[in-house]
């Protein structure tokens, strides 16, 4: 049986500040998908993903394109003005919370070790760092990464085993919402770069446990 380690307020306070970048993070795609949608209504539409979307809003600020050519009505532009407030709101507490998390990173260790895998950047290392409590309790990458849900969906037949696409199906949803928003999230790479990020964490931890019993 395993025991979950007691969390202290201060790593409950990284926990929560991940929690709050996240739903920020679902807040603004709600409101680019709110200004898509509403746009599209007088024949304005992008290409999907969020740079598109940001030239939607950038359409809306000026009003016209980058020909000259009003596409977007004046009355239009007063109606979505509070959602392109809001937006931007939510740009600034993002950037000032990765500010902080950037700060965080670089003032502690294994954070910084964890920022050298290919990768792994601030916000990754920070949410690992912030929900593994002892990762000498994991024994190899394969079961750090069944601990966060990134498990390869099973399609194994006649003795051979067929691993298919990452699955997000696991309780930690802070580190796997980190890996899924990589450029292959559920593909060979980032199963990799998981398991190399869970390498990477157990040396990290037992270089630490060994600097400490020494000193």
């Amino acid at each position: 049986m395993r025991f979950v380690a007691v969390r202290s307020v201060e790593n409950q306070a990284e926990l929560m500040r991940h929690r709050a970048r996240e739903l920020l993070a679902g807040n603004r795609t709600r409101m680019l998908n709110a200004l898509r949608g509403n746009l599209a209504e007088i024949g304005v539409v992008a290409a999907q993903g969020a740079q598109h979307a940001y030239g939607l809003k950038r359409l809306l600020a000026d009003g016209f394109d980058d020909n000259g050519e009003v596409v977007v009505p004046n009355c239009v532009r007063q109606a979505l003005a509070p959602l392109v407030h809001q937006i931007d709101a939510i740009d600034e507490e993002i950037a000032a919370i990765d500010k902080e998390i950037a700060a965080l990173v670089k003032a502690d260790e294994t954070a910084r070790r964890l920022t050298t895998i290919p990768g792994v950047g601030p916000v990754t290392a920070s949410a690992i760092v912030a929900t593994v409590q002892d990762a000498s309790a994991f024994a190899n990458g394969r079961d750090f990464a069944a601990s966060l849900g990134l498990t390869p969906r099973q399609s194994s037949t006649g003795g051979k085993a067929r691993l298919g696409r990452i699955t997000k199906m696991g309780a930690t949803a802070t580190c796997a919402s980190c890996w899924s928003s990589g450029p292959a999230p559920r593909s060979a790479i980032a199963r990799g770069a998981t398991t190399r990020c869970a390498s990477g964490l157990l040396r990290c931890w037992r270089a630490r446990r060994s600097n400490t019993s020494s000193s």
